[in-house]
């Protein structure tokens, strides 16, 4: 008879989230495939370098951009996060008829403008209310970075960008319903990490991207996975319960039943184990011992177990 000795990997994030409340997975949920978003986190960082390449010509005393990151979140979920004094425009994109939203925030809007009028303070927070001047000053500033974003995303897979509309809203916009999904891209300042820019863009911008076509820019081409289908990508977001294998051995019942406090049992593989899902092992691992805390250290992929 076999044996192993399983410890459920549940730390103090597991436990969180099973004391969260639960919600039934909707396999309709949007789903961006590994290679689109290879595609967009390209694209999107290349547009942070043409956005900082822009403030530094316009000002040192304003701090770079970054991209980092994206997320999915629902139209009233992102309205909920914006704050009331920024700036918001609406575009069409010009491949899909997909519509977007290029919101700026507040206290970088305000270090722009300050920072393009020769004012010397130019960490505002933002809150004040803008002059007749300052608001032209801020929506100039706007048009260039729409006119950079729109020159990136015509040359990549994502196309261009046109019917801008300045003075948006999101709450209360005929584009999307409050329920709708969006794909959210967000550019935060790089000496504070406090967000600067985000991109809010309708799901299906992603159903128009073939990441292997031949048009694509070389600096964006990938090979797509031909297996990689939808139904494919949802099941792989599907959450699973992972144990940490620690080690196998053959025992009999007897042997087992001696067991008593105290007795040491020496595991075969010694700091080595596996993560598995079910029945199912899926990679080996080391195992990294340190106070307070054990840390798991994936091996080369020759080791994975099918």
């Amino acid at each position: 008879m076999g044996s192993r000795s399983i410890v459920n990997f549940n730390g103090k994030m597991l436990q969180r989230e099973q004391n969260a409340a639960a919600r039934p997975y909707d396999l309709s949920h949007p789903v961006i495939r590994p290679v689109c978003r290879r595609v967009f986190e390209r694209v999107h960082r290349n547009i942070a370098e043409r956005w900082s390449s822009m403030i530094d010509d316009a000002s040192a005393a304003v701090a770079k951009i970054r991209f980092a990151g994206l997320t999915m979140q629902t139209v009233a979920e992102a309205a909920g996060r914006i704050p009331d004094a920024s700036h918001v425009a609406s575009f069409v994109f010009s491949r899909n008829n997909n519509a977007g939203f290029l919101v700026f925030y507040p206290g970088f809007v305000s270090a722009l403008v300050q920072a393009r009028m020769g004012e010397s303070d130019a960490n505002n927070d933002g809150v004040r209310q803008f002059t007749r001047l300052e608001s032209v000053v801020a929506r100039d500033l706007e048009k260039d970075f729409v006119a950079r974003l729109g020159e990136v995303y015509r040359s990549s897979a994502i196309g261009g960008i046109g019917a801008v509309a300045p003075g948006a809203t999101i709450a209360d916009n005929f584009l999307f319903s409050p329920s709708e999904q969006l794909i959210a891209f967000r550019f935060v300042t790089a000496d504070s990490s406090q967000t600067a820019i985000s991109i809010l863009a309708g799901a299906a911008i992603a159903d128009g991207i073939d990441a292997s076509a031949d048009d694509l820019p070389e600096a964006i081409r990938l090979h797509a996975d031909e297996n990689e289908t939808p139904a494919r990508c949802r099941a792989g977001t599907l959450p699973v319960n992972i144990d940490l294998v620690m080690g196998g051995w053959d025992a009999s019942i007897r042997e087992l039943a001696a067991l008593r406090v105290g007795d040491l049992v020496v595991l075969p593989d010694g700091e080595d184990a596996w993560v598995q899902g079910g029945p199912i092992r899926l990679k080996r691992v080391r195992m990294k011992f340190a106070p307070g805390k054990i840390t798991l250290e994936p091996l080369e992929d020759g080791n994975v177990v099918r």
